[in-house]
């Protein structure tokens, strides 16, 4: 069955959705919280993407982390108090980083996953 989805663009979205959640998440329980937030929706994103297309974990990693990349780098050309600049050196360099890691992973288990239901089952 073929799909009229493709999943760079879905990857895109889901990514960006992913990174408003977490970064609310930050607001509200702080920066432990938002990096595994950030951990288990980057892993999520990874699986179910590399679970339905056949895409490289790499390529998954990558291109997930472009919206975080992104926004850190807005919030480092947008700063304008001493506080947000210290935010943005003490965790949010680190968050493309978490979500290339995170995607990556998922994605090899999505695919582990697809290949062993299309190679007929369990042992």
């Amino acid at each position: 069955m073929k799909s009229s989805v493709h999943p760079v663009p879905l990857l895109f979205f889901l990514s960006v959705v992913a990174l408003i959640l977490a970064y609310q998440v930050y607001h509200y329980a702080g920066a432990v919280i938002f990096l595994a937030s950030t951990f288990i929706l980057a892993a999520a994103i990874g699986w179910s993407i590399g679970r339905r297309w056949l895409m490289y974990p790499w390529q998954i990693g990558l291109l997930g982390a472009i919206p975080a990349a992104a926004f850190v780098l807005w919030r480092l050309y947008t700063q304008v108090t001493p506080e947000e600049t210290a935010d943005n050196i003490s965790l949010f360099v680190f968050h493309p980083l978490l979500v290339m890691i995170a995607g990556h992973f998922g994605g090899l288990v999505g695919r582990w996953q697809a290949l062993k239901a299309r190679s007929g089952g369990t042992r």
